[in-house]
């Protein structure tokens, strides 16, 4: 075999090495398909008061968070559980593939203090966030989000 020949196969090689590793970097990024946690949020940047709110549901808890970003002494921190009975229902209301798709920030969140909100489906492994303009909710998550901002309205007014 020449010294051509031989290149050619390296170069094939290498090649192919390189487009399945690009094929499994897409597939883990997806392995979040199996996920055990949501978390939703939103925050606000020049704000006066609890600025940042958060809720993580897990199959048995609900945890709900405020803050403030100063002023810990008239805000502190705040944090609430409880029971979320829903969990498997309300992981049927996401569409995995889109939200793989989507980009990791959409549109300008929290530009001109207009807000940010935030999802994120995680697990042990592997989290996946997806953030954009305060009530500007990607199309492909915009009952999702609704449900979402109902359970951290609910919490917020339980605790």
């Amino acid at each position: 075999m020449d010294m051509k020949t031989l290149l050619k196969y390296i170069f094939i090689i290498l090649f192919s090495s390189v487009l399945t590793l690009e094929s499994c970097k897409e597939k883990d990024s997806c392995v979040i398909a199996h996920f055990t946690t949501i978390s939703y949020g939103t925050s606000f940047g020049e704000c006066v008061g609890y600025c940042i709110k958060t809720i993580a549901i897990s199959d048995a808890t609900t945890n709900f968070q405020k803050t403030a970003h100063n002023d810990k002494s008239t805000y502190p921190d705040f944090d609430c559980d409880d029971a979320f009975p829903g969990f498997e229902t309300l992981k049927l209301e996401i569409d995995i593939a889109a939200f793989c798709a989507m980009e990791p920030v959409i549109g300008c969140p929290d530009c001109t203090d207009g807000g940010a909100e935030w999802v994120e489906i995680s697990n042990s492994t592997h989290a996946l966030r997806v953030t954009f303009e305060y009530n500007n909710a990607p199309e492909e998550l915009s009952l999702f989000i609704e449900n979402l901002r109902f359970y951290m309205q609910r919490m917020e007014a339980s605790c």
